[in-house]
């Protein structure tokens, strides 16, 4: 009887974490997936929103004033996705000795992020808008600096979530990142480097490479 009362109680105390652990869990991957599947609709379809990137593009260009041009100019060159990659792998350094697990995992999805961005701009090969400020010798789908900023300003808004306890300073850190992301992805627009559709289809990338990194974190001795 003493024995069928213990694993009783401890079916009863780790049934709760268990199932939260598996609801968290199923979440990230879930946003992961669907993530990827909005960004394969818009892959199918860049023909059914030329309207749409044409007319972001022509309302870019009404909107541009010099010196917010240079603004945006200056956030492209420091965030290129190179350098974000470089970051990355810095910062992964310095966080081997608090949690290798966390370090190798930032490192490596931002260099999958890296490649991916390579691949898949040359095996879509899709043109840039003729009126863009910065001359890019790539090509233009998806947006390198949208889905490099999601991934790398992401990471950084986990690491920074987990040190606090603070609801406050987490809607502060998750809000920051998403207004930082955003600008970036914004910039590209205005400069008329990108299409819309490159730049959602960046995030949307970024958010895949982003929840499956975390649900691998979590699932990972």
């Amino acid at each position: 009887m003493k024995t069928k009362k213990f694993f009783t109680d401890v079916q009863n105390f780790c049934a709760p974490k268990i199932s939260t652990k598996i609801f968290v869990d199923s979440k990230l991957l879930i946003i992961a997936i669907i993530s990827l599947m909005l960004f394969a609709i818009i892959l199918f379809n860049l023909n059914l929103l030329a309207g749409i990137d044409e007319a972001t593009n022509s309302f870019s260009q009404k909107i541009q004033i010099d010196f917010l041009v240079q603004i945006a100019k200056a956030i492209s060159w420091l965030l290129e996705p190179i350098n974000m990659v470089i970051v990355s792998i810095i910062i992964s350094v310095f966080l081997l000795k608090r949690s290798k697990k966390d370090a190798l995992l930032f490192s490596i999805t931002m260099l999958l992020a890296g490649l991916l961005i390579y691949i898949l701009k040359n095996i879509i090969e899709r043109i840039r808008p003729e009126n863009a400020l910065i001359a890019e010798s790539n090509f233009s789908f998806p947006s390198g600096h949208a889905l490099a900023s999601l991934v790398f300003f992401g990471f950084l808004a986990y690491f920074l979530l987990k040190r606090t306890k603070s609801k406050t300073k987490k809607f502060v850190i998750t809000i920051s990142a998403i207004i930082v992301i955003i600008l970036i992805g914004f910039s590209r627009l205005y400069l008329n480097i990108h299409w819309l559709s490159d730049v959602l289809a960046g995030f949307l990338l970024g958010l895949f490479l982003l929840f499956l990194a975390l649900f691998t974190r979590k699932n990972i001795s």
